[in-house]
């Protein structure tokens, strides 16, 4: 699904647009919170906050809009899932103004691992113009977790 439409015929193909791309904006950040912090969390784990921010980028207002996980893995064979699935904390998914947004946050522990590994999350917005026409924007997170009880965001 391409992120931007494609550019009027009578223009070149190289030409840069003439006003602002449309765009449906996606932006995956990473906090962390001591175990000693959480109640009921193992000492030693890591708890990872992924905080997912959803802009409308565009002229118009969209709707239908979904949040969907691409990739969510550290590498082993099995996909990793969330302690809380992502939560709409502020803002409207079903539909949303030009500028507006909306904020999700996730969480997940990471248990002390025996080697370095590096968390991928991947996540995909999707949605529909005003025009009818899709609409979607995409975006990625690295976690570099040491065997220490630290965590560092690529």
């Amino acid at each position: 699904m391409p992120l931007c439409p494609p550019a009027a015929s009578s223009r070149s193909p190289l030409a840069p647009p003439a006003g602002p791309v449309p765009r449906l904006e996606l932006e995956v950040t990473v906090s962390h919170v001591p175990s000693s912090a959480e109640e009921g969390v193992r000492r030693g784990a890591l708890v990872l906050v992924f905080w997912i921010h959803v802009r409308n980028g565009t002229g118009a207002s969209l709707h239908d809009l979904h949040l969907l996980q691409r990739r969510f893995s550290d590498g082993s064979a099995d996909d990793l899932e969330y302690d809380d699935a992502p939560s709409t904390l502020v803002g409207c998914v079903e539909r949303i103004a030009p500028g507006a947004g909306f904020v999700t946050a996730a969480r997940y522990t990471v248990r002390p691992p025996a080697v370095r590994r590096t968390i991928v999350n991947s996540l995909d917005v999707r949605g529909t113009g005003a025009d009818g026409a899709p609409i979607s924007g995409h975006a990625r997170v690295l976690v570099v977790i040491d065997p220490d009880p630290t965590a560092s965001v690529l």
